[in-house]
């Protein structure tokens, strides 16, 4: 889990914010577009889909590693809305209701039988999720243990996917 930490320690901050909105805007568009009274961003990280957001509405971020919420509360610090770290393990079930779910940079990091548990669980907590995913098009993985898989893999856990930045990038839709 330190690597974890090591690989995200620089990214916090306005610069890698910036960098964040204009490679994944269509993923932000749709998690913007869906945004409810309570919303939960499940494997957080350092938090930056909910920091640039930027509106003014109740987030619960969630995270297994609590150095990465140590780095989340620092890159938080004056986003906007209300904002509540949660540490929990992303397989396990959450027992509140969300309007959204959603997650940049996780489900491919799990096997087939973690991303169906992920999802079932969370299909349990919201109607709504939307996760992003690195396609198959990218040569290696960026931090080592991605899964790079195509379309029809995703297509096998119920949802929609949509692609962006020429195929390399997927939006998975679960409504």
């Amino acid at each position: 889990m330190n690597a974890w930490y090591e690989f995200y320690k620089g990214r916090v901050g306005h610069e890698y914010s910036s960098y964040f909105i204009e490679r994944y805007a269509p993923f932000l568009e749709m998690v913007r577009h869906n945004l409810g009274d309570l919303n939960g961003e499940f494997g957080c990280g350092i938090g930056t889909v909910t920091k640039v957001l930027g509106i003014h509405v109740k987030y619960h971020l969630l995270d297994n590693n609590i150095a990465m919420l140590g780095l989340a509360e620092d890159n938080l610090e004056h986003a906007a809305g209300y904002i509540h770290l949660m540490h929990h393990d992303i397989t396990a079930p959450m027992h509140i209701k969300y309007d959204l779910v959603y997650s940049h940079g996780v489900l491919e990091h799990f096997d087939a039988p973690d991303v169906k548990k992920i999802i079932d669980h969370q299909l349990k907590c919201s109607n709504k999720l939307i996760h992003y995913v690195p396609s198959h098009k990218y040569k290696k993985p960026s931090f080592g243990d991605e899964r790079l898989m195509n379309k029809t893999y995703w297509e096998q856990f119920g949802c929609s996917v949509v692609e962006f930045n020429d195929g390399y990038d997927y939006i998975l839709v679960w409504k």
